[in-house]
């Protein structure tokens, strides 16, 4: 480090780590500037393991759009250091203080009222997500398990990038075609879907699973997925519509809240392999002309969020129980692990 060099706190974060000898665990990023000739010595040095990679405001933009920052959180970082206001309406939601506590009541979702206690009358007041994570059978012992393998995965970051996302799905039984990732594990799937379908992208799983469009999941964010994805989750009431608009957002590529005919097409041919029907294109085509019919939609237009999930909850599309399922429950991967 340059002589005179000033550092000063930028943030601190104190994480939380269940069942372990350690209580918490922080990380301090600091405020350092330097000069020009000292920045690029650094870069060069032979002594140096990992190169530093030095990119500007906008190149860090570019990053975050392609989904190739280790996590959101820098571009808040290089704000707070400019002290420059947050231009990403995605990133709102990140906590701008100097002091972050990564604590269980901050990061357990519904722990009060998940586990099964209250029976089926008590899971059914509950909020959405607690109702999804009792469908998973989730308790709260799962989750503390989940966090800990969550901070192991992705400290010093407190956001899932698509990377780290990517492996972990890898690691629990995905394959990378959309035929063995959209149907139960074990499930026959005909080459006629595998040619229409296409090729698997780890980008469209993680496209469903970042709800709020950041480019880094939260701990609650993957848990829920987690939960969605379990292929013992039922599907019927609340859990289904919430597994329901995981399916949406996987097939709705520009993320507008509609699909557009090709999506469309490609949904319905994935929900009739799942009930071993053929995939021929004029069975898919007569399938989503018949719905759009029974929907009193127009043909070939564009279909909303919110008349999927109609078509789905009268029965007008079929086959969606079995879509998105994982191949391995990613809480028993875990305790594996542990």
């Amino acid at each position: 480090m340059e002589s005179g060099a000033q550092l000063s706190p930028l943030r601190v974060n104190k994480v939380w780590l269940p069942a372990h000898p350690a209580p918490c665990v922080y990380h301090a990023v600091y405020k350092l500037t330097i000069r020009a000739d000292a920045k690029k010595r650094l870069k060069v040095k032979p002594s140096v393991r990992f190169r530093l990679q030095w990119v500007g405001e906008a190149e860090l933009g570019r990053l975050q759009a392609h989904c190739a920052l280790r996590s959101p959180e820098l571009l808040l970082l290089a704000t707070m250091f400019t002290g420059e206001p947050l231009k990403e309406a995605d990133l709102a939601d990140l906590d701008k203080g100097q002091l972050i506590e990564v604590g269980e009541e901050s990061v357990l979702v519904g722990a009060e009222e998940t586990g099964g206690a209250g029976g089926a009358s008590g899971a059914a007041s509950a909020a959405p997500s607690a109702q999804l994570l009792a469908a998973a059978n989730y308790t709260k012992e799962d989750q503390m398990r989940l966090f800990r393998e969550f901070v192991t995965m992705n400290f010093p970051a407190l956001y899932m990038s698509q990377h780290v996302f990517s492996q972990l799905m890898l690691d629990i039984g995905w394959h990378r075609t959309v035929c063995s990732n959209l149907f139960r594990y074990g499930s026959r799937v005909s080459n006629g879907v595998c040619n229409l379908l296409g090729f698997y992208s780890f980008h469209k799983y993680y496209r469903a699973a970042d709800v709020s469009n950041r480019g880094g999941l939260s701990f609650q964010e993957l848990v829920l997925w987690s939960a969605a994805t379990e292929p013992v989750t039922q599907h019927s009431g609340l859990p289904a519509e919430i597994r329901c608009r995981y399916i949406f957002r996987y097939y709705d590529g520009d993320r507008d809240q509609k699909l557009q005919q090709v999506e469309v097409k490609e949904l319905v041919a994935a929900a009739r392999a799942t009930r071993q029907l053929s995939t021929d294109a004029l069975s898919v085509v007569r399938d989503v002309d018949l719905c759009y019919k029974q929907l009193g939609l127009q043909a070939n237009s564009p279909l909303p969020l919110a008349e999927f999930l109609r078509a789905v909850r009268e029965l007008r599309l079929r086959g969606t129980s079995s879509l998105l399922r994982a191949p391995r429950s990613l809480l028993g991967y875990v305790i594996d692990l542990q």
